[in-house]
């Protein structure tokens, strides 16, 4: 109902819940837009019969149309304190009310005005860098990823974590050839936008279901699928090539003078920024040795096997990041000490 319309407007936007009054005033100032039924598609819709009585909300704010009483929920004062409340619930989910409210209050009081605004106080702010203790989301583990691995939406485009990797984690109703988008879908982990009137839950999914699609996701359209990192396709430079095919020659510099222990923690510093520790170092090695990644040297050390048709660094890549997506850390943020 039209009535409805405006409760929620302003519980939603506003936080405001004890508007009963004003709620049958929106509605009156709303009464010519409907909501068309299933067969239409849900399309809103007008009588063409406006409201031409003004009408006084939250006593201040003379309203006639509904364009007006948009108009009062966009440039309210209370928008911004909402909407910093409800991000807020998101990134320092765990965090005590009292925390929340402090950290609500900062960002208000430093005249945040946009969504960037609040997003740049927020994931800037010594509170979430070093005192967030809590799970990551999907998009906190993937998004990052993106950029340390130098990925490219070129290189590998039809595939799920290709162009269209955020169409896909937006929606699984549309899939590439094999229908692997359902993968990356954050519907497939409990988290999909939108799930609720204002967002989604605010704390992450982690039952066996969510949590499982999660790791699935990051893992096997990421962190295993070195084409998509790698730099090994033409014209397309990446974490280990330099865009010229992947044999030893195309090598990046920086990755063809690193030792195999060097190269390993190279690759936990792109993931885990950290480096390995030396058990790591020493079940890994092992795990390459098995697959014939590596080979003994005329010094009598282990190094990576050279191979002039597919070079060994993507598969040890693939092999490290595949113990690497099994860490529980990796899907936590912990708070520094």
């Amino acid at each position: 109902s039209s009535e409805n319309h405006a409760l929620e407007a302003y519980e939603l936007y506003l936080g405001l819940f004890e508007t009963e009054e004003d709620s049958v005033k929106g509605g009156i100032a709303c009464k010519d837009f409907f909501l068309t039924d299933e067969d239409s598609g849900y399309v809103i819709g007008t009588t063409l019969f406006p409201n031409t009585e003004p009408q006084l909300i939250l006593g201040a704010y003379f309203i006639t149309t509904c364009e007006d009483l948009y108009d009062v929920i966009s440039g309210h004062p209370l928008i911004m304190p909402r909407a910093t409340e409800a991000l807020v619930n998101y990134l320092f989910s765990g965090r005590s009310r009292e925390d929340r409210v402090n950290i609500i209050n900062s960002i208000v009081s430093s005249g945040a005005e946009s969504y960037e605004d609040i997003f740049t106080a927020m994931i800037f702010s010594r509170e979430y860098l070093l005192n967030t203790e809590r799970p990551r989301s999907f998009e906190e583990s993937l998004m990052p990823l993106l950029d340390s691995l130098k990925w490219d939406p070129a290189a590998d485009p039809t595939d799920s974590a290709g162009k269209r990797i955020f169409e896909f984690m937006a929606s699984g109703s549309d899939n590439p050839p094999g229908g692997r988008g359902d993968i990356l879908y954050l519907g497939n982990k409990g988290w999909n936008a939108m799930s609720m009137k204002i967002g989604r839950l605010p704390d992450v999914p982690l039952d066996a279901l969510s949590f499982a699609n999660y790791h699935k996701g990051v893992r096997e359209e990421l962190l295993v699928d070195t084409r998509h990192y790698d730099g090994s396709q033409t014209d397309i430079p990446g974490l280990l090539y330099n865009g010229l095919g992947n044999d030893d020659d195309d090598l990046r510099d920086v990755v063809s003078q690193l030792s195999l222990t060097d190269y390993i923690h190279f690759l936990f510093l792109n993931t885990m920024q950290r480096k390995a520790s030396a058990e790591e170092i020493t079940g890994l090695i092992t795990i390459y040795d098995g697959l014939s990644l590596l080979e003994i040297d005329t010094d009598g050390n282990q190094v990576i096997r050279p191979s002039t048709s597919d070079n060994r660094h993507n598969n040890i890549a693939a092999v490290t990041f595949d113990y690497i997506s099994r860490l529980p850390e990796f899907y936590y943020f912990k708070a520094a000490k």
